[in-house]
């Protein structure tokens, strides 16, 4: 009694049911994973701060009063980054 398959069956069953790869999806590109970090309604709230604390710093305090709202801005920028440097190495396991 043999055991498998003979080497007459494997053509004929790679044209049946393919090769057995996995199928490799293309990356997403930056600025789709870039997109969906602003779906985040933290984010969001974090981005109408920004605007709020921007126009009532500058209209009370001139430029120092800018200070605040840039910082919540660069806070912003710091959090897209790290999220999409996180979302780029799930990318490349996968």
């Amino acid at each position: 009694m043999s055991r498998g398959l003979s080497s007459d069956d494997i053509p004929n069953r790679k044209e049946k049911y393919g090769d057995n790869q996995p199928i490799a999806r293309p990356p997403k590109p930056i600025c789709g994973m870039i997109k969906e970090c602003f779906e985040d309604t933290i984010l969001q709230i974090l981005i109408v701060a920004t605007v709020v604390s921007l126009i009532t710093g500058g209209s009370q305090d001139g430029l120092l009063g800018l200070v605040d709202g840039f910082s919540i801005l660069i806070a912003i920028v710091v959090i897209v980054a790290v999220t999409v440097g996180n979302n780029m190495v799930k990318e490349k396991q996968f």
